[in-house]
């Protein structure tokens, strides 16, 4: 199985934080304040299925963020700690809707479900906006051929608005905004663009390298890390 673990920089034996026989344990999200992780992972105790949990990393029993009967991954959390946004399955292959959870209150809202695929949802560094991948259909773009935007939304579902809109040579991935806000990054066919948070084209990062499948900031110096093929 593949572990969640916490890692001093200089610790050689990361510590597992939660662990599982014959299934995966992905995509880890901290809460703001370090103390919870939010993961996608298959436990058949409490559900046959993908679900979103979270899980105190001292100990206890990772819980369900939005229990369903339909597969969830891709979690991540807002800025204030207040919302979770994740992607559900929906009608169909390879088709998402973009939802969130109040890790409080336990309120499900269901902001983009277009009956297509959404994809690797990235709270703003405010927690104002969600960018977002999103499958596009031909009379959303005008142009025939495009398959991919990246779009934002408000964490009520209003203002869903596209950012960019993108070739269909592969889908953008690993979306994260910088952490001043000013940019959106990601992943697409191994490597790494950005956006203007507001919209734009999109520009290469040369220096990033190449074979890139996902990264991420680290948010008190901006310091970009990368994971390579």
């Amino acid at each position: 199985s593949l572990a969640l673990r916490r890692a001093p920089h200089d610790t050689p034996n990361p510590r597992p934080i939660v662990q599982q026989g014959g299934t995966h344990d992905d995509f880890p999200a901290w809460s703001p304040t370090g103390s919870e992780l939010a993961f996608e992972a298959t436990i058949p105790a409490q559900s046959s299925v993908r679900q979103v949990y979270r899980r105190n990393v001292t100990g206890g029993t990772p819980v369900r963020v939005a229990p369903s009967s339909a597969a969830q991954s891709s979690p991540d959390w807002s800025p204030r700690g207040d919302w979770i946004a994740f992607l559900e399955d929906s009608a169909g292959a390879l088709k998402h809707d973009l939802k969130v959870a109040h890790t409080v209150t336990g309120e499900i809202r269901l902001l983009v479900g277009h009956g297509l695929r959404q994809g690797a949802p990235a709270f703003s560094p405010n927690g104002q906006k969600i960018a977002f991948a999103h499958q596009a259909r031909v009379s959303e773009t005008q142009a025939p051929g495009v398959g991919w935007q990246i779009r934002s939304v408000d964490p009520d579902g209003s203002n869903n608005t596209p950012l960019v809109v993108l070739p269909n040579l592969g889908e953008p991935m690993s979306l994260r905004w910088n952490p001043n806000g000013s940019h959106i990054y990601f992943t697409r066919n191994d490597s790494v663009f950005a956006i203007p948070g507001e919209g734009g084209q999109p520009v290469l990062c040369a220096g990033c390298g190449g074979s890139v499948a996902s990264l991420d900031f680290r948010p008190s110096s901006g310091i970009l890390a990368l994971e390579e093929h």
